[in-house]
């Protein structure tokens, strides 16, 4: 939720990890620019950020949907937030394969 452009956070991950690194992502899709007036978003469903990325070159190792996590819980407490968080493991391919 911190990215402008979720496409460039994506490449850079690619770039910046080893052959055979893993990304391993957890959370919801809150893009955090989406309703701040004269600030670019790129707001992706989650089909179309599996599809990118694969387009970039990960392989797809697990990906899971749906995913209750808690966020600023409080058991003392009677408000609850709950998020459906997607998780995703990808790998950038071995040396043989890599980029």
């Amino acid at each position: 939720d911190t990215a402008h452009n979720i496409l460039e956070y994506l490449e850079r991950m690619y770039y910046i990890l080893r052959c055979g690194g893993l990304l391993i992502s957890l959370g919801p899709l809150l893009y955090h620019y989406s309703d701040m007036d004269g600030e670019v978003s790129v707001e992706l469903c989650w089909d179309d950020v599996v599809r990118a990325i694969s387009s970039i070159g990960f392989e797809i190792v697990s990906e899971e949907t749906q995913i209750p996590c808690r966020y600023i819980a409080n058991p003392l407490s009677m408000m609850d937030h709950i998020y459906k968080c997607a998780f995703i493991i990808a790998r950038k391919p071995d040396k043989n394969n890599c980029n």
